[in-house]
């Protein structure tokens, strides 16, 4: 292999006894010279090889090869070709596009009527999922990313979606997770990259992580996998983010070791350094009350991790021992994991049999039998309940048939309403379908109508169930003679439902009424002037 120039002017230079500064500073110059040049060449192979991986997925689409599309999109990561290069709009779909358009906005409402009218065949649902999960990220919506992300590895086993996984659990503040898919990763044999190590940072960052930021550098060291000044931005940005008393100092020893290595720091290093400084003034600042309030916080979230460890364990000693140490004010039924379940529906997924029976009788049901999981199983007889006051018996038996085409049709109107939190919009299309029809309705995911409104925390629809439910038990109660009226009290938003208890004329100043806590008299207010 023939020298550099420039290497041969060095040489000559260095083995000289005589060499002036003059020539030391041009050997300098010619070395700096050939370096750059390598890392060029370095950089132009590198840009080939991620062209060859972008044709090559490509070609996959087109032929809609799934087994050929696993292998190109593992090829496509190798070589680090970004997501949005290995799903720009030249190889993918129009549903594809709008997902990804919508989560570089951070439109989740769009997101989420998209995701609930998809109806693509399972060849394209591995690509969809992943844009989506995608879009759920960027979009700041982590537990439902997880839920994409726990989906896309049940369907196909891929790989290629594991960094992402590292992003998502990290932004959960998972360390566990974290751990399994960096072991994964790591087993898998994909070469570790400077990108792939900055990603695996990245998760450390955001759960304050200071340890496992520094094993990584070291893992980076001995996997002659050079450090940049990102990684190490990152590894301070942990500190930073760390609730540990000696962070400032970590963070600080992080500062040296990279300026020993030879790299810049920028503004954010610094700047990230002077917030571990001031979270521990922060700390030192706070009251005994501020403290022990954020202690119960971390506590309760402590908690509810074990729990679910619990159940998954099948451990009905732990789970019954945890729960029994709960404060009162601690509603443990509300608790739900990454993929949305209780632990009532997480128990019937993995047939934690005893923890089942455990569960059923703290909250005295039967205990479920599992199907296949989905986000919110556990709600789908609600809807049921639902029916059984929105409508009546025979009101619903006059309805008229509908063909198969009108019923798909109300029930995407239904799903869209329900995303939108559009109370007259679902009204409109309940009012026409059977409740033997609409009540088996179900998006992609698995979701009910009822289950979506509760999952995604639409205030109207899910107060328009209650109102509904209150409505018929008020409706029942005048059927057997008893009268029902709504009282406005001073300082509520809502009214309450109350009896009367006895005749009252007209012309009385008070009514003596039964509610919630008992008989109470209330007085009238006088009549607004018309």
């Amino acid at each position: 292999m023939r020298a550099h120039p420039g290497i041969g002017f060095c040489d000559k230079v260095m083995t000289s006894q005589s060499a002036t500064i003059s020539e030391l500073k041009s050997a300098i110059a010619s070395v700096e010279a050939v370096i750059e040049e390598a890392r060029r060449e370095m950089d132009r192979k590198q840009l080939r090889e991620r062209r060859a991986a972008y044709e090559h997925l490509h070609t996959a689409m087109d032929k809609a090869d799934e087994e050929q599309l696993e292998h190109a999109i593992e090829a496509a990561v190798s070589a680090d070709v970004d997501d949005e290069v290995a799903f720009s709009p030249a190889g993918t779909s129009k549903v594809e596009r709008q997902f990804r358009e919508a989560g570089k906005r951070g439109d989740w409402e769009v997101v989420l009527r998209l995701h609930a009218a998809y109806t693509g065949d399972t060849g394209e649902s591995m690509k969809v999922y992943r844009v989506a999960m995608l879009a759920a990220y960027h979009s700041s919506q982590y537990e439902e990313a997880a839920e994409l992300y726990t989906r896309l590895r049940n369907f196909s086993g891929s790989t290629s979606v594991l960094p992402h996984g590292l992003k998502i659990f990290g932004k959960l503040r998972d360390n566990d997770m974290v751990k399994k898919i960096w072991m994964e990763i790591v087993q898998s044999g994909v070469p570790i990259s400077k990108r792939r190590a900055a990603t695996r940072l990245e998760a450390a960052s955001d759960m304050g992580d200071i340890v496992g930021a520094a094993a990584l550098l070291d893992f980076m060291s001995n996997r002659t996998v050079p450090a940049g000044t990102r990684h190490y931005n990152l590894a301070i940005r942990a500190c930073k983010m760390s609730n540990h008393s000696r962070r400032h100092e970590a963070a600080t020893y992080l500062l040296q070791a990279m300026i020993q290595n030879r790299l810049q720091p920028k503004v954010i290093t610094f700047q990230d350094i002077l917030k571990a400084q001031n979270k521990l003034l922060e700390l030192q600042m706070m009251t005994p009350e501020e403290k022990a309030a954020k202690a119960e916080r971390v506590k309760h979230q402590q908690q509810k991790k074990d729990a679910f460890q619990f159940v998954k364990k099948n451990d009905v000693e732990g789970l019954a021992a945890l729960l029994d140490s709960l404060e009162e004010d601690v509603h443990w039924q509300d608790w739900r994991d990454y993929a949305g379940r209780t632990l009532v529906r997480c128990a019937a997924d993995l047939r934690s049999e005893l923890v089942q029976k455990e569960l059923a009788e703290r909250t005295k049901v039967t205990p479920q039998v599992s199907g296949r999981p989905s986000l919110g199983s556990e709600s789908r007889s609600a809807v049921g309940e639902a029916a059984d006051f929105v409508v009546d018996d025979e009101e619903d038996d006059q309805k008229p048939e509908l063909s198969d085409d009108e019923v798909e049709k109300m029930k995407a109107q239904a799903l869209r309403a329900v995303v939108q939190d559009d109370c007259p919009a679902l009204a409109e299309v309940l009012v026409s379908v059977r409740r033997t029809v609409w009540s088996r309705w179900e998006n992609k995911a698995g979701k009910d109508l009822l289950t979506l409104s509760q999952a995604f925390g639409l205030p109207n629809l899910v107060s328009a169930w209650k109102v509904l439910q209150e409505l018929r038990g008020a409706r029942d109660m005048e059927s057997q003679g008893e009268l029902t009226v709504w009282v406005f009290v001073n300082g509520d938003v809502q009214p309450r439902r109350a009896t009367v208890l006895e005749d009252t004329p007209e012309e009385a100043d008070e009514v003596l009424l039964e509610r919630l806590g008992g008989a109470r008299s209330i007085e009238l207010d006088p009549p607004a002037p018309c």
